[in-house]
């Protein structure tokens, strides 16, 4: 019988994961500030956030070992793709209407969509890292 102690230094995946989603994650929000008659902006920054997560995904992938079951880490990534996929929604919703006369529920949409994007955000990272196995 042999036993294997073994302890796993957490700062490196805060700097190499959590960090650099968190602001490809605060990229896509920035959509909700721009008001949303303004459509290239918003679609530039939204289809850049998700080309920075896939490119950063692809990279989180390559540096941990493969397991058959979903980690912490896989969940992180996977909330963060959603929330960066909502964000592109909402932007191009809210742009479709703005352009058709709707300005005041497109208004009323970035509003609402700033705070709960947060919220989901927290949510995301709180589920992923820090709530009990």
């Amino acid at each position: 019988i042999y036993t294997i102690e073994a302890e796993r230094d957490s700062d490196y995946y805060v700097l190499t994961m959590l960090v650099p989603m968190s602001l490809i994650i605060f990229m896509a929000w920035t959509v909700f500030w721009i008001q949303p008659n303004i459509v290239p902006p918003r679609i530039a920054i939204s289809t850049a956030a998700i080309f920075s997560l896939i490119a950063l995904g692809v990279s989180i992938r390559l540096g941990l070992p493969k397991v058959s079951y979903m980690t912490r880490a896989d969940i992180f990534v996977l909330g963060c793709t959603l929330l960066v996929f909502i964000a592109l929604g909402v932007a191009v919703l809210g742009s479709r209407w703005a352009n058709s006369d709707r300005m005041d529920l497109a208004l009323k949409t970035n509003a609402i969509a700033r705070w709960i994007y947060l919220l989901l955000f927290m949510i995301v990272t709180f589920g992923a890292f820090f709530a009990p196995k």
